[in-house]
């Protein structure tokens, strides 16, 4: 019912008030003395539309606060939920008449967990045995989808070298396969390398460099990723010794000043490992060869600049893929692996062809940094000569295929 200012004003007025003291007679009869003053009418009648309009909004107020505290009633629309391969993120169950007042404040999570997403029947709970405190169980799937987006905004074109007269893809194919050697040499994490390659791609990007001085870039991206991800990073003069002291460490720290200045000091880069870890506990019963294999395969498109098109959650689910295909495990990508990655067989295929073509020819490549870092026995189990790595007719059915869809 709709309530009109004029029946609130109406109201009001035909209150009566019963003075309770001496005092307030003596106001109200001043009051009524005063009233024939022309001056004095007039500042009552501005007193009395505004406290017509308190009044009225006021009462909005009330009715308004009472209908969104009051329970409801009517009956709650849900969205249906429909998940298929090539569409692996259902559709949200959602409340329509959902309000912030309606989350149960002794347990927001509760109500949260009931909005998001609903998990079909044929996906496997993976939080059943995440369920420890340093996974986050309850915001995991929230922080994938935040990396999801910020990985957009660092792919580029995979011949952003193309108008660079002296830094050549196969430049930086050299200095790239050079700093997995001094990775392997320091002991520092695959976090590292990978996020000093894309310092390194996105500062060509945006400024470039002479080519008697892209060594030195190296070293400084190499410097700047150790330090936001190594405990202990390596000193800067033992970077500079690595490069036969072809520079000295007050150059890598001037060098250092003008890459943070022209990536704004934004360090915030989805590298691939971020992805594979969290694609590798979703799938808990595959051996160690899978996470090894998948290490790999990374590790090898950092020498070739044509994976910089793909997005690092692509690159990690396909060299996952790629690795299960190869060793023969049924049903390589699976609904729950594509329900969580949110991507389909088909959403993989380009970055799984590009992967088979890397591997077609790297017998016959300069670059063998990756293979001689993965040949290890002792830390990777010697992955790199794993004989479905060797398997040329399987890679070349891979890499011809049109779809990967079985």
């Amino acid at each position: 019912m709709e309530i009109s200012p004029d029946k609130i004003q109406e109201n009001l007025d035909s209150e009566k008030m019963v003075p309770a003291s001496q005092m307030e007679r003596r106001v109200l009869r001043e009051t009524q003395n005063i009233q024939g003053n022309p001056n004095v009418d007039h500042v009552t009648k501005v007193k009395k539309e505004k406290s017509k309009e308190k009044s009225f909004y006021n009462v909005a107020k009330n009715k308004l606060t009472q209908q969104i505290m009051g329970k409801k009633t009517k009956s709650k629309s849900k969205k249906s939920t429909l998940f298929n391969v090539l569409n692996p993120e259902p559709s949200a169950i959602l409340d329509d008449d959902l309000l912030c007042m309606d989350i149960d404040m002794l347990d927001p999570s509760a109500k949260i967990r009931e909005m998001f997403i609903k998990r079909p029947d044929d996906v496997v709970d993976i939080y059943a045995h995440l369920n420890d405190q340093f996974n986050c169980p309850e915001y995991a799937q929230e922080v994938y989808c935040y990396l999801q987006s910020v990985e957009r905004r660092l792919t580029f074109s995979d011949d952003y070298l193309a108008s660079d007269p002296e830094v050549t893809p196969q430049m930086r194919a050299i200095l790239t396969d050079w700093l997995i050697q001094v990775q392997v040499h320091e002991e520092l994490c695959q976090q590292t390398i990978h996020l000093t390659v894309a310092l390194i791609d996105r500062f060509l990007v945006l400024k470039g460099v002479k080519l008697q001085l892209l060594q030195l870039l190296g070293i400084t991206c190499l410097f700047i990723a150790a330090k936001y991800v190594e405990r202990f990073p390596p000193e800067v003069a033992t970077l500079c010794h690595l490069t036969d002291n072809s520079f000295q460490p007050a150059q890598v720290l001037k060098l250092e000043i003008h890459v943070l200045k022209a990536l704004n000091f934004d360090l915030n880069i989805t590298d691939p490992t971020v992805f594979l870890d969290r694609f590798l506990e979703i799938e808990t019963n595959q051996n160690k060869e899978i996470a090894h294999m998948s290490q790999y395969l990374l590790d090898l498109s950092l020498t070739e600049a044509r994976f910089t098109v793909y997005q690092s959650s692509i690159m990690a689910a396909s060299a996952m893929y790629l690795s299960r295909k190869l060793t023969n495990i049924d049903d390589p990508w699976n609904p729950t692996l594509a329900y969580y990655s949110r991507y389909s067989e088909k959403d993989l295929a380009a970055c799984t062809k590009a992967y088979s073509k890397s591997l077609l020819k790297l017998p016959t490549s300069k670059f063998q940094g990756a293979k001689n870092k993965y040949n290890s026995m002792t830390n990777f189990d010697s992955i790199s000569n794993h004989p479905a790595l060797q398997n040329k007719d399987l890679l070349k059915e891979i890499a011809g295929e049109e779809t990967l869809i079985m």
